[in-house]
């Protein structure tokens, strides 16, 4: 069984994908990927961003979940 993502991780990743969990399930479950490499990276890649907003929006802050579902709501 993987591990389970820190706090951090799943902040970072819910700042760029739907659902960060599954998100690392998947990297889990393909052999040839690093999972502890992938999730490293994109954590990596997308910290300073998520640190940026965060301050910006404070409270207003939503996960790319939430902005999503906002999006789907407006096009109906």
């Amino acid at each position: 069984m993987p591990r389970s993502l820190t706090d951090r991780e799943q902040s970072v990743l819910a700042h760029v994908v739907v659902t960060p969990v599954s998100w690392f399930a998947h990297a889990v479950a393909w052999p040839k990927i690093d999972a502890e490499h992938a999730i490293a990276a994109k954590v990596s890649q997308w910290a300073s961003e998520y640190d940026a907003e965060k301050l910006r929006l404070g409270n207003a802050y939503k996960t790319r979940a939430v902005r999503q579902a906002e999006e789907d709501e407006e096009r109906g």
